[in-house]
């Protein structure tokens, strides 16, 4: 036995098992997408968010 009280090896049983999977699932799903989305985002600054906003871009119905 060790001399470390704080010393523990998770998970103990099947269901703590299952928790702990369910955790890091529900962590995943949180983190990863709004990660991907910010570097999308961050990444498509420099391109013109407001294409045909402020009368620069004809509009396609009336351009002959």
């Amino acid at each position: 036995m060790s001399d470390n009280p704080f010393r523990t090896y998770l998970p103990r049983t099947p269901k703590e098992s299952v928790a702990f999977m369910l955790v890091i699932a529900v962590i995943s799903v949180n983190t990863i997408p709004v990660v991907i989305g910010g570097l999308t985002s961050g990444f498509t600054l420099s391109a013109p968010a407001t294409v045909g906003v402020g009368g620069d871009d004809p509009d396609p119905a009336t351009v002959p």
